[in-house]
C-alpha cells in the first residue's frame, strides 16, 4: 500500500532536512572538539575522538527522527505557520541558553547559537521547500 502523496512528501522533506542539518553540524561540532581544552586527555590517553563519533552518530539519528516528526507536523500546520513556529521555539531556546549562561561570550556560546542557526534553517527553511517541490 503507498501512502498518500500528501504525507509521504513532507515526512521525506523531513527526513532529507534532518539528515542535512546533522550533515552540516558535523563539521562545525568537530572543529569545536579537536581544539584544546581541559578535556581532551583523560587518564593520559586521548579518549575524546571516540566520545565525538558516538555522539555525532547519536545525534545524525536524533535529527532524522526529529525531521521525521516535524516533517508530520508540517502536513497538520502548512507553510509559514510551520516555520514561524519552529523559528519561534529555536529563538526561545537560544535565548534560553543566553538567559541561563549569563553571557554570550562563554566558551561554548557560538557553538551553540551555530547549531541552533543550522537547525533552524533546515528545518523553517528546507523542510517546507522541499515538502512543497514533491
Amino acid at each position: 500500500m503507498i501512502p498518500d502523496p500528501e504525507v509521504l512528501g513532507p515526512l521525506v522533506a523531513g527526513w532529507i532536512a534532518g539528515a542535512a542539518a546533522g550533515l552540516f553540524l558535523m563539521p562545525v561540532l568537530v572543529i569545536w572538539a579537536a581544539r584544546p581544552g581541559r578535556m581532551v586527555h583523560l587518564h593520559g590517553r586521548s579518549r575524546l575522538p571516540v566520545l565525538v563519533i558516538l555522539f555525532l552518530n547519536g545525534l545524525m539519528i536524533t535529527l532524522t527522527l526529529i525531521g521525521l516528526v516535524l516533517g508530520g507536523l508540517y502536513t497538520r500546520t502548512g507553510g509559514l505557520t510551520f516555520s514561524l513556529v519552529v523559528l519561534a521555539v529555536t529563538g526561545v531556546a537560544g535565548g534560553l541558553y543566553l538567559f541561563v549562561r549569563g553571557t554570550w561570550r562563554a566558551p561554548e556560546a557560538p557553538l551553540v547559537l551555530a547549531c541552533l542557526l543550522i537547525t533552524a534553517l533546515a528545518f523553517a527553511g528546507l523542510l517546507p521547500w522541499l515538502a512543497e517541490r514533491t
